[in-house]
């Protein structure tokens, strides 16, 4: 039984929707408390240092959206980005309690 109708791209687009999901979703929630309780910001501080990540996905997401309509290729931009996500995420996972605030 096939669940995907017989395109290929989508089990592809599953994986990587689930994947992205999960990362903007746990780096949302984990980002403002660490700023709070490690760092000591305040709860509207640690919203306000949410906004370049916010700032850069809306950017990214226009450029990415007009290079799909542009040139037709789409594949490329979604692996890129889990992957850039993953780096991210490791990065994160390094921070020491002794970093200082912004």
């Amino acid at each position: 039984m096939r669940i995907y109708s017989g395109h290929r791209n989508f089990p592809l687009a599953a994986i990587l929707l689930t994947a992205s999901g999960i990362t903007v979703f746990g780096a949302t929630l984990y980002l403002p408390l660490y700023q709070q309780v490690v760092q000591g910001a305040s709860a509207a501080n640690s919203g306000l240092l949410l906004l370049p990540m916010m700032i850069a996905t809306l950017i990214t997401s226009s450029i990415a959206g007009k290079v799909m309509t542009a040139t037709g290729r789409y594949k490329i931009f979604p692996v890129l980005g889990t992957l850039l996500m993953a780096v991210g995420m490791g990065l994160l996972s390094t921070m020491k309690p002794a970093l200082p605030a912004p």
